[in-house]
């Protein structure tokens, strides 16, 4: 697996836990630093910044380039900001090549 599409899936993946509820066998629970909090501790604040690290793939080469609306990565970050994380910053540090 490209290291740019495991950066996505972290990403996706640590926001899934924040719909998992108490953390009660739902797979998210090794999610939680401290053992005795519930899972929903980590969703108490949405998160500020996507941040994209990657090759030539997460750059958007050939599509566009890295802000543009053809973007995966910046259509990742078009729904995180209108549906999960309102104002959610997005900087695109991929470099091509």
């Amino acid at each position: 697996m490209k290291l740019s599409s495991f950066l996505v899936l972290l990403s996706l993946s640590s926001l899934a836990a924040c719909s998992g509820g108490d953390g009660g066998g739902d797979g998210n629970s090794n999610l939680v630093p401290d053992a005795s909090a519930p899972a929903s501790a980590l969703c108490d604040a949405p998160p500020t910044r996507l941040i994209v690290l990657g090759d030539s793939i997460a750059a958007c080469a050939g599509v566009g380039d890295k802000d543009a609306a053809t973007c995966g990565p910046k259509i990742l970050h078009s729904y995180l900001d209108g549906n999960q994380a309102p104002g959610i910053i997005y900087e695109n540090k991929s470099v091509s090549g």
